[in-house]
Formats: structure tokens, sequence, C-alpha cells
């Protein structure tokens, strides 16, 4: 009603912008008559067709997607049950574990990113300083490797599916101690206090920690710990998130 008053009045105007204001202004009166007419007459279809738009738009949020995040920092790369890795992942800059404890396998060469290597061997060197004895169980894991632990154990509380361990991004490293192991009684050791309270110091994160299992899809892992930068891992470290929760 108002459009239409408007209209009327400065419709004696004869200026060329007055003209093009009436032009768009009747367009306008027009469209919102059609749309009021079509919702008198076909109220059920008006309302099917806006529940169909909004159920669409909520299901592609639900859609897992592989992971394509190739415009962000690499170290804050996401892989997780929804942000799975192609099984032709191979991420560049690996490095030879070396002049730190770690668990030798046969026939097997530990591999880590290169930066990720480089601020643990600091970390590793703070901690010795402290009488602590830190060993790498596991770092970088092919999707072949991770397949092959998953048909071995399949149980997603505890093992990634193959595509969804951050290993394979070589960002991720799993530290305990030699005579503890990957078991939860790491988490009553001086060591593991200390990486609580310092990794964040050389840019790790505990990436699976405790009571934030809903968000990280797996349950507390006090070995698991996950190369973000110094930075980000300090402000995760403060605000008591995850690295989902930060990305969010």
């Amino acid at each position: 009603m108002l459009l239409c008053l408007f209209y009327h009045k400065i419709k004696k105007n004869n200026s060329i912008l007055t003209k093009i204001i009436l032009k768009i202004l009747l367009v306008i009166i027009m469209f919102k008559y059609r749309i009021c007419r079509l919702c008198r007459l076909y109220p059920s279809m008006i309302l099917l067709c806006l529940f169909s738009i909004f159920t669409i738009g909520c299901s592609k949020q639900n859609i897992p997607k592989t992971n394509t995040q190739t415009n962000v920092n690499e170290y804050l790369i996401l892989v997780n049950k929804d942000h799975p890795l192609n099984d032709d992942y191979i991420p560049n800059n690996l490095v030879k574990v070396e002049n730190v404890d770690y668990i030798q396998r046969e026939n097997e060469t530990m591999l880590i990113n290169e930066e990720t290597f480089y601020y643990y061997m600091l970390l590793y060197e703070d901690a010795l300083k402290n009488d602590l004895d830190l060993t790498i169980f596991s770092a970088y894991r092919s999707y072949e490797k991770q397949n092959k632990i998953w048909q071995n154990n399949p149980n997603e509380n505890y093992v990634a599916r193959p595509g969804q361990s951050e290993h394979q991004t070589g960002l991720a490293i799993d530290i305990s101690r030699r005579d503890i192991g990957l078991t939860s009684n790491f988490m009553f050791t001086n060591e593991y206090l200390y990486l609580k309270n310092n990794a964040h110091r050389f840019g790790f994160i505990n990436r699976y920690p405790m009571d934030k299992e809903i968000i990280t899809g797996y349950l507390f892992e006090p070995w698991h710990y996950r190369f973000v930068g110094v930075d980000i891992a300090t402000e995760i470290y403060l605000n008591n998130i995850t690295l989902e929760e930060y990305l969010a």
C-alpha cells in the first residue's frame, strides 16, 4: 500500500531519474502482487517449496566430505571422521626421525613432517633437562598402513579408519614412556604432566583431550599430540578447546 501511494505521488515528476525510479517501483509492486496472489491461491504449494529449500540446505551440512583444505595453513588441516584424506595423500617435507628416543621397528623407517620434528626436538631436549623420558611410538603413517591397523583392530573409539587418521598428515605423534606404552596409565606420569602444561610452548596440542570425546569423536588419548604452531597451540591451550572448536 505504501509503495503504491509513493508511486502515484512521484509520478507527476517527469525527470529522467523519476522515470527510472517509477520503473523500479512498478516492478517491485507487480512482484509483490504476484507473490501475494500465489500465496492466496496455492498456500500448500508455497509451504512445500519453502520446506524443500530448508531441508536441502540443512542436509548439505551433514554430508561427509573429502578433505579439500588446500587454501589454509598446512598445520591447521583438520582430519577426523567427517574430514577424511584421500588414499593418495602424502605430505611434503617428510624427514627421518633420529637423535631422539623412538620405537624402531623391523623394515620400517619412522618419518615425520620436518618442522614438526624440529619443534619436537626442542621439546624433547627441554624434557631431558627436567629428567623426563619421552619416546615417540608413532609419527607419519600412510593410508595403507592405517588400513592394516584398522583391519586388525576396528575399534572406532581409539583406532581411526584409513583416511581419517591425523598420522597421515605427518603432523601427529604418539608420545609416551617405553615402560608404559600407549596406555591410559601414561596420564599418571610426570611426563604426561609435563606435556599437558608445556606442549603448547613448542606448538603441540593434546589432540584428543579428556571430556571432549563428543567433539573429537575419540576417547581421551594422553599420548596423542598434534603440531599446529606455537601461537595457535597456545591459544587452544589457554581456552581449553579442541582443534575442531578452534576452526569452527
